[in-house]
């Protein structure tokens, strides 16, 4: 009994930011399977370890929220035949990597579609630390996704939503 209510004492919530006095909501949008920096000497874009870096900075001073908003996985709303192979890849590589950041939430855009549902779930089926949040999904979408994240922060509760606007999908 006693392991039960030591168990039961543990704090198993995922989303506990109260490990400093601030929080920070950090967000990347349109990744477009980039993974590598795009070598620009003004304004560097992409890179997995530039996302890291920040983080990292971000976290000695503050609580973080890490979330992607939408084109992650693939660089255009349709896969080349040729391309399909190398475009799997890199998309398996960035789910990975958005894991190791500890991506917490991920709003679904529209070219995170552009090889089917049944893609989308096989690149993230080992994906531990996020949850899609899809707030207008209809029921018939056939992912596993939050409608809204509710947390809280010391005495603030706070809400995110997901919204995709359905005339950027693509049949």
């Amino acid at each position: 009994i006693l392991i039960i209510i030591i168990a039961s004492c543990t704090n198993s919530n995922k989303d506990n930011f109260e490990t400093h006095d601030s929080l920070s909501i950090l967000f990347t949008g349109n990744i477009n399977a980039e993974i590598e920096p795009c070598g620009c000497r003004q304004f560097p874009l992409g890179g997995i370890d530039n996302v890291l870096g920040a983080i990292e900075r971000e976290k000695k001073k503050s609580s973080v929220l890490f979330i992607d908003t939408g084109d992650s996985f693939f660089q255009g709303n349709f896969i080349p035949k040729n391309e399909r192979q190398s475009s799997m890849a890199k998309a398996d590589a960035l789910v990975e990597g958005l894991n190791l950041l500890k991506l917490r939430l991920k709003v679904l855009g529209d070219q995170d579609f552009s090889g089917g549902i049944d893609t989308l779930k096989k690149i993230t089926s080992n994906s531990p630390t996020f949850d899609f949040i899809a707030t207008n999904a209809t029921n018939s979408l056939d992912l596993p996704h939050l409608k809204y994240f509710k947390a809280s922060f010391y005495q603030h509760k706070f809400f995110i939503l997901g919204v995709t606007n359905p005339n950027t999908l693509q049949k």
